[in-house]
């Protein structure tokens, strides 16, 4: 029962927002405060039937199943467009076709370095038992590898986003050095 009303209140506040987002004026912004509000209201009124460890971590991952099925209730499904254009015409943005084996290479070594580099830069800098430092760098790295690949991998311009991971790889390097030293 209160699953179903953290859900439901998903949907509302993603409704809320998108019609806040689509407004101007005066009314936006009290849309879009009434939409977080409700946000914030769940989160911590779920303490109450579902416990307090519990009903916040159920409502933060029902909120956003409410929001996408809000989101799928408005998708609009648009007719193919007609296929007499020029094959010759280059697909555009993040849709284009890789360079090579090399850049792919290249970005999952530059992204590796700079997520292995910060998270032994995080498991030197935090304070804590060794052991929880370790842990906690180690699923860092993790996430900040998987994050560099898709950032990298996204960007139009592939030579900024390995100048960027290398830079996040000397700064973090650098880091863990001048503190191990």
């Amino acid at each position: 029962m209160a699953g179903g009303i953290v859900f439901l209140s998903g949907v509302l506040s993603a409704g809320l927002l998108r019609s806040g987002q689509l407004r101007s004026g005066g009314s936006r912004f009290w849309l879009l405060l009434v939409a977080w509000s409700v946000i914030a209201a769940t989160i911590a009124l779920s303490a109450y039937p579902l416990g307090a460890v519990r009903g916040p971590f159920i409502a933060l991952t029902l909120l956003p199943l409410g929001a996408l099925v809000f989101v799928a209730m408005k998708l609009q499904v648009k007719p193919a467009r007609n296929k007499s254009r020029s094959p010759a015409v280059a697909p555009r943005g993040r849709f284009r076709a890789l360079k090579g084996f090399a850049h792919v290479l290249g970005v999952c070594i530059a992204s590796a370095l700079a997520a292995l580099l910060a998270g032994a830069a995080v498991a030197a800098w935090v304070p804590g038992p060794p052991a929880d430092r370790i842990v906690f760098s180690g699923i860092l790295a993790a996430i900040l590898w998987a994050a560099a690949i898709a950032w990298a991998l996204w960007m139009n311009r592939p030579v900024r986003s390995l100048v960027i991971l290398l830079a996040v790889a000397l700064t973090s390097g650098l880091l863990w050095f001048a503190k191990t030293v």
